[in-house]
């Protein structure tokens, strides 16, 4: 597919739980998720939001290096 969706996943922060979402465009499009830095045992979370968006960006640049981006994100909150 020509599209690719950068994706957050919510409570957890594991893009596994993307998967169903994802089969779900049926190659329609490309779903990446972006997994959260600390859940992992032996990790620790950011110690900021600036810090987080640094890393996200370096993950997605080394997947996409030129834009335009398509990002996702979604919160049980």
């Amino acid at each position: 597919p020509d599209t690719r969706v950068f994706a957050w996943p919510g409570l957890g922060g594991y893009p596994m739980n993307l998967r169903a979402l994802a089969l779900g465009f049926d190659g329609e499009l490309s779903v990446t998720g972006v997994q959260a830095y600390g859940v992992n045992a032996g990790e620790s979370p950011h110690a900021t939001i600036r810090r987080m968006a640094e890393a996200d960006i370096a993950e997605i640049r080394r997947t996409q290096p030129t834009g335009p981006y398509t990002l996702w994100g979604y919160s049980f909150g």
